[in-house]
């Protein structure tokens, strides 16, 4: 995020760009490419992981792209955790893993898709 001469370079511009979601994940997503060639459903989908808190216990589980997806989520926000703890931030690894939830990723990908109400209700 920052040259060896400690100027911020575009991942740190972006990263200080965002201000709803955990901005190294989000940005890390968005420079290894995971956004690119996805519909914009699943990107909907995807992002409804940075902002959804509580925890559903009977959610359904993703669609296998979506689910595709969420794993690619974990695996970065495992890597960025990773090395926040190696920079001596003081982070649990598996508590930030599962702080992203993926349980309305499926309501979210029928809203976006065009559900009609009714349909998008039977889901949750």
């Amino acid at each position: 995020y920052a040259t060896s001469d400690n100027v911020v370079d575009l991942k740190g511009k972006v990263a200080c760009e965002i201000s709803s979601a955990d901005e190294l994940t989000l940005t890390e997503l968005m420079f290894n490419g995971v956004f690119k060639d996805i519909k914009v459903e699943e990107l909907i989908s995807l992002l409804s992981c940075f902002v959804w808190q509580e925890k559903i216990n009977d959610a359904a589980k993703p669609r296998e792209e979506l689910d595709l997806l969420y794993s690619q989520l974990q695996d970065t926000a495992r890597r960025v955790a990773q090395l926040q703890l190696e920079c001596k931030v003081q982070i649990d690894v598996e508590t930030f893993v599962k702080s992203f939830r993926p349980d309305i990723m499926e309501v979210v990908y029928a809203w976006a898709k065009g559900s009609k109400f009714y349909e998008i209700m039977e889901i949750t």
